[in-house]
């Protein structure tokens, strides 16, 4: 499934897409990113929970990123674990405590705009995270 076509707010891209892995998502997954706002929440309610606990340290995940400058230069990142579900709490209590250690920026942001990217990605290799980024030299 692709989706996400635009360009990115924060960086100067000429495009950016989200490509997500069909064999890795049920089907009420696409119905959700296809839904109108007012019925996604009954899409979510009917979801399956996800795999057992005993099964999770053995589903393996893969985020691509790709990104097109403006001068037509592709940067890619990619990260890599197990264990989305395990390490969800680890994610979002680090990223909280960076929002209040580091005094950031107000307002809605990505979280490369609030925090250091590269050191929330390794603070999450103990985790089991690995993480490469592919960036160009300037043309």
């Amino acid at each position: 499934m692709r989706g996400g076509h635009g360009s990115a707010r924060h960086i100067a891209t000429r495009r950016f897409e989200v490509v997500v892995n069909a064999a890795a998502a049920p089907p009420e997954f696409f119905d959700l990113v296809q839904a109108p706002a007012d019925i996604a929440h009954q899409i979510i309610d009917g979801m399956p929970e996800g795999p057992a606990e005993d099964e999770r340290p053995e589903e393996a995940f893969t985020v691509l990123a790709e990104a097109v400058g403006a001068d037509g230069r592709i940067a890619r990142a990619v990260v890599r674990g197990r264990d989305i579900y395990g390490s969800t709490a680890a994610i979002a209590v680090e990223g909280a405590r960076r929002l209040v250690e580091d005094g950031g920026r107000s307002g809605v942001l990505l979280p490369a705009q609030a925090y250091d990217i590269a050191g929330f990605l390794n603070f999450l290799r103990p985790y089991g995270f690995t993480f490469e980024v592919e960036v160009p030299a300037t043309a």
